[in-house]
């Protein structure tokens, strides 16, 4: 396989637009506190989309997560320190110890999960955090009537056995974090610009933008809470 077709395999992977998206989701972590002394754990790192951005100026401690050895093989060249390491994973557990971790960012998972799978992670982000620290997560919500077309898409693609996209409410969400330990829950309408940016971004569907950009291509809302003390 040529280098530029491996690229896009791996791009295609974590659903496009391989450099935007990862743009995206780091200025969106630095707008919600990530420091440069921050221990950042990236549940469901994929193929490296957020970690080809992150510098040693963005976060100083890094730990991706994935269930894919082949996707977490792609990462390793975006490893800029020693105290940034990937670790594979086989189940809805971060391996991380107790209260170490100042942010747990999860893009795109809960997305291809059981809620049941996704309260786990919830479970398991409250334990590896420090006390007020943050976890920031994607989904996708039927409220956006623009996400149809992905909900309809995918019956065929689960009766077929291919890939799982979960939808979900923020009423349910709001219950896992509540009762994996978490307060101050908000969220980030996906539907609308939130994300300042500092230059211009372009989708792989040629979609530019020069201001102000949502989350992504696909709409995926955001919500964001604090461990309990």
């Amino acid at each position: 396989m040529r280098r530029d077709d491996q690229a896009r395999g791996f791009s295609d992977a974590v659903g496009g637009s391989f450099d935007t998206i990862g743009y995206l989701e780091k200025k969106l972590l630095k707008m919600h506190g990530l420091a440069s002394d921050h221990f950042l754990i990236d549940v469901g790192c994929g193929s490296g989309r957020l970690l080809s951005q992150l510098t040693l100026g963005d976060v100083a401690r890094y730990l991706g997560t994935d269930i894919s050895q082949e996707l977490l093989a792609n990462c390793e060249r975006y490893l800029a320190s020693d105290a940034w390491q990937l670790r594979a994973v086989e189940s809805c557990e971060i391996p991380a110890e107790d209260s170490t971790a100042d942010m747990v960012c999860m893009f795109s998972l809960i997305t291809h999960l059981l809620h049941q799978q996704s309260y786990l992670y919830f479970q398991e982000a409250a334990r590896v955090l420090k006390p007020g620290g943050k976890l920031i997560v994607s989904f996708l919500e039927f409220r956006h009537p623009g996400l149809w077309p992905i909900f309809e898409a995918s019956v065929s693609e689960v009766i077929s056995g291919g890939r799982l996209d979960t939808f979900v409410d923020r009423d349910g969400l709001t219950q896992w974090g509540e009762h994996a330990g978490f307060q101050d829950i908000t969220f980030i309408d996906g539907e609308k610009p939130h994300i300042p940016i500092d230059r211009e971004i372009e989708f792989d569907n040629g979609v530019r933008v020069s201001s102000i950009s949502r989350l992504g291509p696909t709409g995926q809302s955001i919500i964001i809470c604090r461990r309990r003390g």
